[in-house]
């Protein structure tokens, strides 16, 4: 069987003209290179060769016209066709003998397969894969042709990707048991599918009675610990939790405490969770060094309270909340204090994660300049951030549904507050009170109760904002600000 088409290519301007009257064939791109041009060129090529994917023959006619003129002194040399892909290449050098121009043409054929897809390679390489309860896995496989994949766990769908040739699925939070996973690959010339069982096993549990202690380095990993008492990381002391579910397992709310002394490190990492009865509490006090990674605070009794000054004592603090969430805290999710970011001993900053559900604030702030960036503050009982006497910076994040005000500024406070979405919070969006006076920048304040900006002896900056959806989009008490390039909607 052959396959013919034909390609007209103008070589003076570059512009391509498609003419394939016969079906058969697709050609789906031609490049034609010129280092000089010479005035009525005229060359037809015609080649044939065996695709291999099929064992058709492919014949191809290109045409290279100008003005319907020729030029008889041009050689050609063919290479040999290459496989690219889903896709024959052809590549011819023409030289003009008297040595005043070359010109280089490529034709691509389309000689995709019509049988069905296959699966080229999957990962994991094994057919039956294990792992401890919590963990995280991901599955992939690729195709030699566009498909669907539908994933599916013991036959339930989880996930589809359209019009792919790799595809991937991962699971964050190992449940316990034997799992079937599948990879269905379809298009209209099949189906293709691979299959892994997945054994995932309890993690161990460790249970402590009495305080943990902490005075030097050490690691717990893929276990579940059930701690009566108090841990206490010491100056010195360096205690990594990785995929760790800790239970603070007090007898009474607020009974036991997690204690991170200064010069002391707890790292929470990999989906730790740490966690109580919803009715007994514990305290958590951070005067050294908390690193917290894509893990979860939950069910505190108070906030985490963050100090770099305590009774006086200038403590070193270093403190990284990075795409976690600290939730349902009895009272606010976060504490800070004298945690001023511009100092040499400090370095605060809460990114990429989720306050919300706390029963009171989100965010407090007392004398503290920390970095607050791409977060979801939402659902606390009071106000998303509150402050006093502080100048942070509040960047990208979503503050929303809060039951007082998205920002409440107090007390000299000048924040600067910036490409935020402050949107549908009880009260209001911002309020700045007693001489706050933030820049507040690029902001959407939309649909906050009574108040978009609320200006009380303070005097801000506003400055390309969207303010609208209030009764009162920009209030003034003995204040007044300063409004440039903002939209400001009635």
């Amino acid at each position: 069987m052959k396959r013919e088409g034909k390609e007209k290519i103008s070589g003076k301007s570059g512009e391509k003209i498609r003419e394939n009257s016969r079906k058969l064939v697709s050609i789906v791109m031609a490049v034609i290179i010129i280092s000089s041009i010479i005035a009525g060129i005229s060359l037809i090529i015609a080649a044939e060769a065996e695709d291999t994917d099929t064992s058709e023959t492919v014949v191809i006619d290109v045409v290279i016209d100008e003005a319907n003129q020729t030029y008889e002194n041009l050689t050609i040399g063919a290479e040999k066709i290459k496989e690219t892909d889903e896709k024959l290449k052809i590549n011819w050098t023409t030289t003009n003998e008297t040595g005043t121009g070359t010109y280089k043409i490529i034709v691509f054929v389309d000689v995709s397969a019509s049988g069905a897809p296959t699966i080229t390679s999957h990962s994991p390489a094994e057919a039956t894969v294990s792992d401890t309860e919590g963990a995280t896995r991901t599955f992939s496989i690729a195709t030699d042709q566009t498909v669907n994949v539908s994933w599916l766990i013991n036959g339930t769908e989880v996930q589809t990707n359209e019009s792919v040739t790799t595809a991937s699925y991962t699971n964050t939070s190992a449940a316990v048991g034997t799992w079937n996973v599948s990879a269905i690959a379809s298009n209209e010339n099949g189906t293709a599918m691979q299959t892994w069982i997945w054994h995932v096993a309890p993690a161990e549990v460790i249970e402590i009675h009495g305080d943990l202690t902490i005075s030097e380095a050490e690691t717990y990993s893929d276990v579940k610990i059930i701690l009566t008492g108090n841990l206490k990381v010491e100056s010195g002391g360096d205690l990594t939790l990785n995929n760790v579910t800790l239970i603070m397992n007090s007898t009474s709310d607020g009974q036991y405490t997690i204690d991170v002394k200064s010069g002391g490190t707890l790292k929470l990492l990999n989906k730790t969770s740490v966690t109580a009865p919803f009715d007994r509490r514990y305290k958590f006090n951070v005067y050294g060094t908390l690193i917290m990674k894509d893990s979860t605070v939950s069910y505190l009794y108070d906030p985490i309270k963050i100090y770099s000054i305590y009774d006086g004592i200038i403590r070193f603090n270093r403190v990284l909340i990075d795409n976690s969430s600290i939730v349902h805290s009895r009272t606010d999710g976060i504490y800070l204090e004298h945690a001023d970011q511009t100092k040499q001993f400090t370095d605060i900053k809460i990114v990429n994660s989720t306050i919300a559900h706390n029963a009171g604030n989100g965010i407090i702030l007392m004398r503290s300049n920390a970095l607050i960036i791409n977060n979801i503050i939402t659902s606390n009982g009071k106000n998303g951030i509150y402050m006093e006497y502080s100048s942070p910076k509040i960047a990208g994040n979503s503050i929303t549904m809060n039951s007082d005000y998205g920002i409440y500024c107090y007390r000299h406070s000048h924040p600067v507050i910036e490409g935020n979405t402050i949107l549908s919070n009880a009260d209001g969006g911002v309020y700045l009170r007693e001489s706050s006076n933030p820049e507040i920048l690029e902001n959407t304040i939309l649909n906050n109760g009574q108040y978009g900006i609320y200006c009380d002896y303070s005097y801000p900056t506003v400055e390309n904002c969207t303010v609208a959806g209030h009764t009162y989009n920009i209030r003034s008490y003995h204040g007044h600000p300063t409004i440039k390039d903002s939209t400001i909607t009635p």
